[in-house]
């Protein structure tokens, strides 16, 4: 399962730690894949997702874990 399918799938706890442990795994072995190598990045670019978002899909008022997961993907691949 890739990462998307994972943030997808992510449904409950359990499911969400999966995926961080698969991201951060991600990290360590294909950083080259990787828009946002720092913390400062990483997390800047989730913000700017999150701004920048304008389907009607995510109900960022009351965020889930799939979510969730989606903000921490973006972290690694919006620039």
């Amino acid at each position: 399962m890739d990462l998307f399918e994972k943030a997808n799938a992510s449904k409950d706890k359990q499911s969400f730690l999966e995926f961080l442990e698969a991201l951060r795994n991600d990290f360590i072995s294909s950083q080259e894949t990787w828009e946002n190598l720092n913390i400062d990045e990483f997390l800047e670019s989730i913000g700017r997702w999150v701004e920048d978002y304008d389907k009607d899909d995510i109900n960022f008022e009351k965020p889930n874990w799939k979510t969730i997961s989606a903000m921490f993907l973006m972290g690694k691949l919006y620039e």
